[in-house]
């Protein structure tokens, strides 16, 4: 009988360390608790690992390679008559190397510019590691007419490079998305700063999570001040925000004083930096020149932030998802690209758009989306530039390919970045220039 009486002793223990284990493990699911995040990040790695295989075994950039939509290489579609004359700038991956190319209208190269991480920083120590060229990307540039142009290498350094590709700065810092030059010739990027432990001057967010920087510095790379976004936002009474719960920003309770706080690191994702000018400062009523646009891609919203008191004064959420690169337009409207896509839900069902936003108003208007035979989207990245005939410029980094619309929504011009016959490379920026905007000689880097 004591032999029994153990033997159902044990049984009942593991069965009970068995429900246990099972309710832990649904208690960890539902209110991501300890080790939820192990666990995520596991399987967000092993999926990284298994989409991108080739790129970390070195046989091909991956990471900068979409599936072809259309036929075509280089300059695919060109209608004189309707696209807006002038040179295009565009940034990518380029015959496995990252580079920035410039191009004519008919897509013939004028000057091109090569750019390696490790050349550039053979000893990344403001990095936990070494990345290869391929583990960068160049997102947010400005380029100025002697041929300097000042880029991201995402999240990983800013570098000022001249027109030979040498280097005439670099700073180590995590900038990101946007090089934007404002009307006195300061310019804007976002940079980065991660917590690991809590900071008093933001309650409610438990590390780590990151505090994200608006950097203002001159073209010669003097750092002038930083803005704390999360400062902005908390100081401005705005703190609702941080804990909003949406697809890619879920929100959970730790206990810590029964508040419900986020576990998400990437709070607010800040992707876009504008600086309203006094040309154009006149067209809004609710703004001033020097009031800075924001972006923040992970709550859907916009801000506008006066650039004196460094408060919000107006925001907008929605009708977009996971936007980019807002722009002041000279009719009083915003007009920002739409990637339509959730953070778990890839496909693109509905396809990305162009929208223009009445701030007064609040009226939406799309000023361009493409269709089932001619698709536009980018789950990620994304960025067009209103040009001067009422035509935008449309990076489309999924689509591999920069293109011109019109006011009708015909394509005027089209450049695909062709890798192969079932593969194009992401296109980060295309920006359009004067036609005697740099003073480059071909010669000058032989």
């Amino acid at each position: 009988m004591s032999y029994l009486r153990d033997n159902w002793a044990l049984l009942y223990f593991s069965i009970a360390i068995l429900l246990l284990a099972f309710g832990y493990g649904i208690a960890v699911g539902k209110y991501k608790i300890f080790p939820y995040t192990l666990i995520d990040n596991g399987i967000v790695a092993a999926r990284d690992w298994n989409e991108n295989a080739e790129q970390y075994a070195r046989v091909k950039p991956s990471k900068h390679l979409r599936t072809s939509r259309r036929a075509g290489a280089g300059v695919s579609r060109y209608q004189p008559d309707l696209a807006y004359n002038g040179i295009t700038l565009l940034s990518g991956m380029w015959n496995e190397t990252l580079g920035i190319k410039l191009v004519n209208m008919e897509g013939d190269l004028l000057h091109d510019w090569a750019v390696s991480f490790n050349e550039i920083w053979p000893q990344a120590e403001h990095l936990n590691f070494q990345p290869h060229d391929w583990d960068t990307n160049i997102h947010g540039m400005w380029a100025q007419p002697n041929g300097d142009i000042i880029f991201n290498f995402e999240h990983d350094g800013l570098v000022s490079i001249n027109a030979c590709s040498g280097v005439n700065w670099k700073h180590p810092i995590e900038s990101h998305h946007v090089v934007h030059r404002a009307e006195n010739g300061n310019l804007w990027v976002g940079d980065d700063l991660r917590h690991d432990e809590r900071d008093e001057r933001f309650p409610w967010l438990i590390p780590p999570f990151h505090e994200e920087l608006l950097t203002e510095l001159t073209p010669d790379g003097d750092i002038i001040r930083k803005l704390s976004l999360l400062e902005i936002i908390y100081n401005s009474g705005y703190e609702a925000l941080l804990v909003d719960a949406t697809d890619h920003n879920p929100k959970t309770a730790d206990g810590w004083r029964g508040m419900v706080t986020t576990t998400r690191e990437d709070i607010t994702h800040l992707n876009d930096i504008e600086v309203l000018s006094s040309e154009v400062a006149d067209a809004f009523p609710l703004f001033e020149a020097g009031d800075m646009m924001l972006s923040l891609r992970n709550l859907d919203l916009i801000l506008v932030v006066d650039g004196k008191t460094e408060l919000i004064k107006w925001s907008m959420t929605g009708p977009w998802l996971l936007q980019h690169d807002p722009d002041f337009l000279p009719d009083g409207n915003i007009m920002l690209f739409d990637n339509r896509a959730l953070q778990r839900n890839r496909l693109g069902t509905h396809g990305s758009r162009i929208l223009t936003v009445d701030p007064v108003s609040r009226d939406v208007r799309v000023a361009y989306q493409g269709s089932t035979a001619d698709i536009f989207f980018s789950s990620q990245m994304g960025k067009q530039q209103p040009l001067a005939n009422g035509n935008i410029l449309i990076a489309e980094p999924d689509g591999g390919r920069a293109f011109e619309v019109t006011t009708n929504g015909e394509i005027s011009w089209e450049y695909i970045n062709r890798w192969s016959d079932d593969q194009v490379a992401v296109i980060t920026q295309a920006i359009r220039l004067p036609i005697d905007y740099f003073q480059l000689s071909s010669a000058q880097c032989n």
